[in-house]
């Protein structure tokens, strides 16, 4: 699974995402600051999923 991030310093790394693991950053999306755009595996997964506030952590450099 990807993200995307609005922050370009984070494009091609790889984040832990609380409750969601570890995901890789593809894409740099056009959020606003300070989101994570998670992709999912359907439609339904996504509407579970929702909008929530989360922690994130970079994994490594």
């Amino acid at each position: 699974w990807t993200v995307a991030c609005n922050d370009s310093r984070l494009w091609h790394k790889t984040i832990y995402i609380k409750g969601y693991g570890t995901r890789y950053v593809h894409d740099t999306g056009g959020m606003p600051m300070d989101t994570l755009d998670l992709f999912v595996g359907s439609l339904d997964e996504a509407y579970q999923v929702g909008r929530r506030n989360v922690e994130v952590y970079l994994v490594g450099d």
